[in-house]
């Protein structure tokens, strides 16, 4: 790995959807940089929100340093931006123009909120900056770290609860995959949902429809909370549960400046029509889990076919692709092209040749489908997008979110973060993700009733070409 590799591993940390403490902030700032539209367009009516401690406001104060970190965000962006034309944004001009306001208050607040301006007028994801201080939480957030033990998805129109943890609260509580989110403590999802549709290009839709669902899920007090769902199938059918959280047993790891984010990876093997599929789901692409996903592999080797699922993977470090796609390739090749100014580097496969236990290995041959949608993000956009363009994976599931930019966080005097787009992607193809996305080679979309009913369409269909494609490999024809 050369140097630049190396840094990239170490530095590249993407926005990510659907983590829990980091959640909220890293997928609004994500959402809202992407789209120039206000992140507090997320939340909840004001009037609605559910009861916690009052925070402590602090008055606006003098900073000394304001004006230096100020300057200090628009030299790093202006000597990093990957596009010298700043997407059609005059930086220097702009900065110019919002300067003389940040001198002459010499505050924290202006001088964030002149940062963010300048940043939401590039219209691009991977642009944000977060603030120095931890935000203010409840007293119950201070003490437990709870969480329900779903996820929710925007299918058909609405806030669907498209997984539950098995054995979790939401479980126990009787939730289950393919009812809608209606109200959280009694305050109803459809003011926040309604007000974003008015003010969000149709392709941002599902994620912040989904931020608004799990902002609303985060546990603010003491307490069960009450969920109320809709069960019906053709007409409302409204039920409320008491759902207690609890601390799950996830590992925890820490993203770059970002902070510490929990992950999960994953891996069975089911029968289906007399073939064994292996499937591997892990979380955020993140270095501590490389070991278990490594694992995950090995044990997946004999499979008839794999699935590998990203779906709300929002990404992570995106030097992990070529190891992963060492996985499933026998040779080094590019995944794809990362531009800087003057610069590029390829994302290309390390083979690999020894297992986990030191065993000798082949990368694995048999057929793989990959299973996205558009909260698939950054770096499983990279990798989807890289695997389909070689040929060695089928793509099954909806668009992504088309954030694929590699991006730094470097810190400003004020202690403030600065999270910036350093680099251009573009696939093995040629072709940009940012923006548009990795189109699926088979699109199937989810929806209520098939929840409802148990049934994953997605992996459904992923399942169905991956025996397919296994008979036909058994029958000493190519692969499909």
């Amino acid at each position: 790995m050369t140097n630049g590799q190396q840094r990239q591993t170490r530095n590249d940390s993407h926005h990510l959807a659907g983590l829990r403490s980091f959640r909220r902030r890293a997928l609004c700032a994500t959402v809202a940089a992407t789209a120039a539209l206000p992140v507090h367009a997320q939340s909840a009516p004001a009037a609605c929100q559910r009861p916690a401690p009052p925070p402590t406001v602090e008055p606006p104060r003098v900073d000394s340093l304001a004006l230096a970190s100020f300057d200090t965000a628009v030299r790093i962006i202006a000597r990093t931006h990957f596009d010298s034309a700043y997407n059609g944004v005059p930086w220097q001009a702009l900065a110019d123009s919002l300067r003389p306001e940040v001198a002459a208050a010499m505050r924290r607040d202006v001088t964030r909120r002149a940062i963010r301006t300048m940043l939401e007028r590039l219209r691009q994801s991977h642009f944000a900056l977060f603030d120095a201080e931890p935000p203010v939480t409840s007293a119950r957030e201070e003490t437990v770290d709870g969480e329900l033990g779903l996820d929710v998805r925007w299918i058909d129109g609405r806030v669907v609860v498209s997984h539950v943890d098995a054995g979790g609260p939401a479980a126990r509580a009787g939730v289950r995959p393919g009812v809608s989110l209606v109200a959280v403590d009694g305050c109803p999802l459809t003011p926040a949902v309604s007000t974003m549709m008015t003010r969000t290009p149709a392709a941002l839709v599902p994620l912040r429809a989904v931020a608004i669902g799990r902002d609303a899920l985060e546990p603010r007090e003491a307490g069960a909370m009450r969920l109320t769902i809709d069960t019906g199938r053709t007409r409302e059918q409204l039920a409320t549960v008491a759902v207690q959280p609890a601390r799950l047993p996830r590992q925890r790891a820490r993203l770059g400046g970002l902070g510490t984010v929990p992950f999960d990876v994953e891996s069975r093997v089911a029968e289906v029509a007399g073939r064994r599929i292996g499937v591997l789901r892990f979380s955020i692409w993140v270095p501590a889990a490389v070991a278990a996903i490594d694992s995950a592999v090995d044990r997946l080797r004999t499979a008839d076919g794999i699935v590998i699922d990203l779906r709300g993977n929002g990404g992570g470090v995106g030097g992990m692709v070529m190891g992963l796609g060492g996985h499933f390739i026998d040779s080094v090749v590019s995944l794809g092209t990362m531009r800087q100014r003057g610069a590029t580097l390829r994302f290309v496969t390390n083979p690999r040749r020894v297992s986990v236990a030191g065993l000798a290995v082949q990368p694995y041959a048999g057929p793989v489908a990959i299973l996205v949608d558009p909260l698939s993000l950054s770096t499983s956009e990279v990798f989807a997008g890289g695997m389909q363009a070689v040929g060695r994976a089928r793509i099954f599931g909806e668009v992504t979110g088309g954030m694929a930019l590699p991006a730094f966080s470097e810190r400003l005097p004020n202690g403030d973060l600065l999270y910036h787009a350093v680099a251009d992607f573009v696939d093995a193809d040629g072709r940009r993700l940012e923006g548009s996305g990795v189109v699926p080679d088979v699109l199937v979309t989810p929806t209520r009733a098939a929840l409802l009913d148990g049934r994953d369409p997605v992996y459904d269909r992923a399942v169905e070409w991956l025996t397919s494609a296994a008979r036909l490999r058994s029958a000493g024809s190519p692969r499909q």
